[in-house]
């Protein structure tokens, strides 16, 4: 479990710098666009692309939460937070 964990944060790393360069591509060909070097679909493609980087990047959070909350209750996390939640409803 924690080597899929590790995994999932090494892709959420990648993913990150991936945006990154994606928005940086953004601006390239915006600049591309405007000095006649390229046409306008590289211009509309590329926040595409930075968007679906993004719901990349959020379904990979999603990956790794899921066995980290598992970590955490199978170190008896769960009852931390039931008796936190007991208290804060009963307080």
């Amino acid at each position: 479990m924690l080597n899929s964990v590790q995994a999932n944060q090494n892709r959420l790393t990648a993913l990150e710098v991936q945006i990154a360069i994606e928005q940086d591509l953004v601006t390239l060909l915006a600049v591309r666009y405007r000095i006649a070097l390229s046409d306008f679909t590289g211009v509309i493609n590329a926040p595409r692309n930075v968007n679906a980087a993004w719901q990349a990047m959020a379904e990979a959070k999603g990956y790794v939460a899921g066995p980290e909350v598992g970590i955490y209750r199978s170190s008896g996390g769960s009852e931390i937070v039931q008796q936190s939640h007991f208290t804060a409803s009963t307080g």
